[in-house]
């Protein structure tokens, strides 16, 4: 089952007992950044979903809002067994990190828009 985070709260919650190590670090990584925007709270500008093995992209999608295959991603980064892709949904920047497990589990269509938009090095 996916995990969204949304809010403050949500994404502490999750860093007390976190998924996986690589993961909380890219999440960190975000909010850290996020923070340095003046006058935004990190979730006015992104959500965040880690994708778990099992989960398709039916579900990923539900969870969104829109169709991930159909959503042009602005960037997709491999990370030691993961996938950090953003998606910006809005004019005003707002989009979604997904975190995506580099496993045989993971539904082939969600790894497969991961290996097609990942960025040359």
């Amino acid at each position: 089952m996916s995990i969204a985070i949304r809010t403050a709260a949500q994404l502490a919650a999750l860093l007390e007992q976190p998924p996986d190590y690589v993961a909380s670090g890219i999440l960190l990584d975000h909010v850290a950044r996020l923070t340095e925007y003046e006058g935004y709270s990190p979730e006015e500008l992104a959500h965040f979903l880690i994708v778990c093995p099992g989960d398709e992209l039916c579900d990923v999608n539900r969870v969104l809002g829109f169709d991930l295959a159909a959503t042009p991603p602005e960037y997709v980064d491999p990370h030691d067994g993961w996938y950090e892709m953003a998606v910006v949904i809005s004019d005003a920047g707002f989009g979604w990190v997904i975190l995506i497990k580099d496993d045989p589990a993971v539904d082939a269509a969600l790894l497969s828009i991961c290996r097609d938009h990942v960025q040359p090095a």
